[in-house]
């Protein structure tokens, strides 16, 4: 893997990337909504491209795995160093100058060694579809000894809940073609809620509908 240049919009680039969840919080429900994940993507693409203006979603992928996996290496080393250090002063200091902007990832970039221990020494794009299936298996695998527990959590709801009811009625009652409009809109509208870019005038409304 080439170099990572000290420049600004690289530094603009991780982030954005801190600021989408979707693709980096394993613990994140958002984490395992494709949808979410694929607008993440095409969102993060376009700070990308002032990097590699001739990038696609593929290429960028390929560069964030190269990227989190020398993280790890580095990670990995301040880690074991600070198990055996008996003072800061003897902490591995890592070498990579973007270490401290994915300091984000640290705790959230694999559920379990394994997978951390397999990223780390493959080369090869980490599918985040085939370790989100792989993560289903293993809580399907779960659920007899977590049967008492979801039970519990059945009976609760908070205002997302009450919200997407109400949200779910509305949508059953337009035709195909603003349906799929009105699922482009509140796409759009939750990944620039997720970058804090969500303002009054980013929902345009009919002249008959503007509060005056």
């Amino acid at each position: 893997m080439s170099a990572i240049p000290q420049t600004d919009n690289w530094i603009d680039f991780f982030k954005v990337y801190r600021q989408l969840p979707a693709l980096w919080s394993v613990y994140d429900e958002v984490y395992k909504n494709q949808r979410m994940k694929k607008l993440a993507f095409n969102c993060l693409l376009e700070c990308y491209k002032k990097i590699d203006s001739k990038a696609n979603v593929d290429s960028m992928r390929r560069k964030i795995n190269s990227i989190r996996t020398c993280f790890r290496r580095e990670l990995r080393k301040v880690e074991q160093s600070e198990q055996m250090a008996e003072s800061t002063h003897e902490v591995y200091v890592p070498h990579l100058w973007y270490f401290n902007e994915l300091s984000f990832l640290r705790g959230h970039d694999a559920r379990t060694p394994q997978l951390a221990s397999l990223a780390e020494t493959s080369d090869m794009f980490w599918n985040d579809d085939d370790h989100d299936e792989n993560e289903s298996k293993n809580e399907l695998n779960d659920d007899k000894d977590n049967d008492s527990e979801k039970e519990s959590k059945v009976n609760l709801r908070d205002e997302a809940d009450i919200y997407a009811e109400g949200w779910a009625t509305s949508y059953r009652k337009l035709d195909q073609t603003n349906k799929l409009l009105a699922k482009k809109a509140i796409e759009e509208i939750l990944v620039l809620g997720q970058l804090n870019q969500l303002e009054f005038n980013s929902v345009k409304m009919p002249n008959s509908l503007q509060i005056k």
